[in-house]
């Protein structure tokens, strides 16, 4: 790699070398500490939710049906849903997965249930273990650092920038499998790199791709990257051959997934929301985002605005440095992971590509792309350490984070809904269920929830409100006398008059 390195002249240019080292070692270190912090204080994403409902064998169906029959229920009964049931095992997980969300592929999944068997299935229980699984990206990193570049500084420079990033410390945190993706993002990309150099180890690339492809569809852009890397590099017939049975056998093992969920009669569900129409300029806005959160945990495009072009030019200037097939690979793995989703985007609407966590793939590949930028340039890489490490010190007491999308709103309403004297809330419970799961752990013990359905009158009731899915027909319609509390872009709040008797 052809990069010139901070020099330190003089006698102390031992210590300052070593001083460097260690501050870099101390951001890892930092960077560890961020992805712990207080991680039972953030609210519960409806996609948590959803993790801990479908690790516990349950169905988002048989949730449904329990509170369309119910009475009167509280926060625990919605909690019960999101524990281990001891009548449930491992197959009872994969099947719920197969026959509701077969586009959640099952390997995270797995995980984390047996991590909740052996640790707990708390909230906090299931971040720590998605945190303590977004740590193997510390060896991958080192392993492709080692490959790309071959020099220990600049892998550790990429470490760091990894270590601070805000966007891995948000998904870090998250039950959900993005840490796991990006981890074997980086797993892959080094073992394909270190099978193409040494003519060994193939089998290892083709267990990280099996693994990937079995944590996120979305991985088949990972693979199609890799694809198109070994199509456009000098590679004898033998390792064509190599590479090619690797891909071959981890996409015949997904069919296998892919056969029991049709098996299991599964449809694709809960993805309708990435189909709505946005403009081009909100797409723009959604893309700066995205790039800006990988160094900033503001959202906002104006840091996008200078990350973007300052990621374009370390692209380009790592094209033109010599080092051409390193750079290619890294473009590559950024390229094909975003243009299939933001070229459908733009020619048939929807805003997938504005959706920051289906690109780890891509933001792996920025963090590379700002490593070869900023590795050379002392100033530039404290100035991006510091800004991330600013902006991940400042959330970690915040119970709020924008990668929480409408729980965040869920919370708000908890909170008016908590404060209140002896409430009852009327739901829906056929089109607002992964909010009922996110509000189970956020409502207080003594706040009463019960179906619209199954409630003729309010009685001993201080406060009566009503939950209903925003941008839908009301059903029935809301009541007169009636006062919208709270409006967001998914769901609304509304505060019933008592004295009413239900049709």
């Amino acid at each position: 790699m052809k990069l010139i390195f901070p020099t330190f002249s003089g006698s102390g240019n031992s210590s300052l070398k070593t001083a460097w080292w260690w501050i870099l070692v101390l951001i890892v270190g930092a960077g560890i500490y961020f992805r712990f912090g207080n991680l039972g204080g953030k609210v519960w994403f409806t996609d948590e939710a959803d993790t801990a409902l479908r690790i516990s064998g349950h169905t988002i169906k048989e949730f449904t049906d329990f509170f369309a029959n119910a009475g009167e229920v509280r926060s625990a009964d919605i909690q019960r849903f999101q524990k281990l049931d001891p009548t449930r095992g491992t197959w009872d997980a994969i099947l719920s997965l197969s026959r509701e969300e077969p586009q959640q592929v099952p390997l995270y999944y797995i995980l984390a249930r047996w991590w909740a068997i052996l640790v707990g299935d708390s909230p906090t229980s299931l971040r720590a273990g998605a945190a303590l699984l977004s740590l193997l990206a510390i060896p991958g990193i080192l392993w492709l650092g080692r490959e790309l570049w071959g020099d220990q500084r600049v892998t550790l420079t990429a470490l760091a920038l990894w270590a601070v990033s805000p966007f891995f410390v948000r998904y870090a945190q998250d039950a959900r499998d993005y840490g796991l993706w990006g981890v074997l993002t980086l797993l892959s990309s080094a073992s394909l790199l270190h099978a193409l150099r040494t003519g060994r180890g193939w089998w290892i690339y083709g267990l990280f791709i099996t693994l990937g492809l079995y944590t996120k569809f979305l991985f088949l852009g990972v693979v199609g990257a890799h694809i198109a890397f070994v199509a456009t590099d000098r590679n004898s017939w033998t390792q064509w051959k190599q590479a090619g049975a690797a891909w071959a056998i981890s996409l015949l093992l997904l069919g296998v997934w892919i056969g029991l969920s049709l098996q299991a009669g599964g449809t694709v569900t809960g993805l309708d929301w990435v189909k709505n129409t946005s403009s081009v300029g909100k797409l723009l806005s959604g893309w700066l985002w995205g790039v800006g959160a990988v160094a900033c945990d503001v959202r906002s495009t104006w840091i996008g605005m200078i990350v973007a072009p300052l990621a374009a030019w370390g692209m380009f200037s790592w094209w033109r440095s010599g080092d051409r097939r390193e750079a290619w690979f890294v473009f590559l793995l950024i390229a094909v992971n975003a243009l299939p989703l933001a070229l459908p985007d733009l020619m048939f609407g929807g805003r997938r590509s504005a959706v920051p966590r289906f690109l780890v793939a891509a933001w792996v590949g920025e963090i590379l792309v700002l490593t070869w930028i900023a590795a050379p340039r002392p100033w530039l890489l404290m100035g991006l350490i510091a800004l991330g490490g600013t902006a991940d010190l400042v959330q970690i007491p915040q119970k709020n984070a924008w990668n929480k999308y409408n729980a965040n709103d869920y919370q708000r309403i908890a909170t008016l809904i908590n404060a209140s004297e002896n409430p009852l809330v009327l739901f829906p419970p056929r089109n607002l269920q992964y909010g009922l799961l996110t509000l189970g752990y956020m409502l207080d013990p003594h706040v009463r929830l019960a179906p619209k359905s199954q409630v003729r009158q309010a009685v001993d009731v201080g406060d009566l409100f009503r939950l209903h899915r925003s941008n839908t027909v009301p059903e029935p319609p809301i009541e007169p006398g009636s006062e919208m509390v709270l409006r967001s872009e998914s769901v609304e709040l509304w505060r019933l008059p008592t004295s009413r008797t239900f049709p």
